[in-house]
């Protein structure tokens, strides 16, 4: 009976698999017909299946913060990709101002800070996260508890980072066209893209079609691999609306 259901359960969620696979392939960042109807139809089941790199509410990263499921994030075996963003923006833009966005418990932070720096603000939608890092604070550094998707910087960077947390976002390209408003001239945004990752894939396909890419390189390590990429604006990118 069980196997039944399970094969039963793989029928029905076939055509959903094939949509949000045709979505991200050919679909993403573009006009068609229907556009609203099926980008809400492959979120929400992409909800019902918890994908792991779709938007969640922000009482689900505290609850994932407080029983420490990121804590991997400090082990050895995602010390290349810290390694490769931290020396990217220590070569591009030394001893300025950077914005981690998604900074989770700054395990960036820590792999930055001894190149030094101007001014480092790290933000993340997680009250738990960020409390830990309120220690940390001082005239150079900030931490703040906000959702990416609705902070407006009052400032201006050099360097603006998105490490593993745009495909988090529910409207990933606008909300990095935003960011690009608080860029210093000659700034630059730094994407981590977990390559195992379809929607995440599909976000950085359209950004380096519509950016100018300054520089990317793969990273491989074990059974994981992610897109390290360099993004300058080509111009004010047009709204995906």
């Amino acid at each position: 009976m069980r196997n039944f259901l399970t094969a039963k359960t793989k029928i029905v969620d076939y055509p959903f698999r094939w949509l949000r696979a045709i979505y991200y392939v050919y679909l993403f960042g573009r006009t068609f017909p229907f556009k609203g109807q099926i980008e809400k139809t492959v979120h929400q089941w992409e909800m019902q299946q918890m994908k792991g790199d779709v938007p969640k509410a922000r009482e689900e990263w505290d609850t994932q913060f407080r029983n420490r499921q990121w804590v991997y994030m400090e082990h050895l075996d995602e010390f290349s990709r810290y390694a490769v963003i931290a020396g990217y923006i220590a070569y591009l833009k030394p001893w300025r101002a950077v914005l981690d966005v998604g900074c989770g418990e700054g395990v960036l932070f820590e792999r930055y800070r001894p190149y030094g720096y101007t001014r480092y603000v790290g933000i993340d939608i997680s009250q738990v996260a960020i409390a830990k890092l309120m220690p940390q604070q001082n005239t150079q550094t900030a931490f703040l508890q906000i959702d990416a998707e609705a902070y407006q910087p009052e400032e201006v960077f050099d360097a603006i980072v998105f490490n593993e947390v745009h495909y988090y976002f529910h409207d990933p390209l606008n909300t990095i066209a935003r960011y690009c408003q608080a860029l210093n001239v000659g700034g630059v945004l730094i994407l981590s893209t977990y390559t195992a990752s379809r929607r995440a894939l599909a976000i950085l396909r359209y950004l380096k079609a519509h950016y100018v890419v300054v520089d990317e390189t793969m990273i491989t390590q074990g059974a994981k691999s992610w897109f390290c990429t360099i993004l300058k604006p080509s111009s004010a990118p047009a709204s995906t609306i």
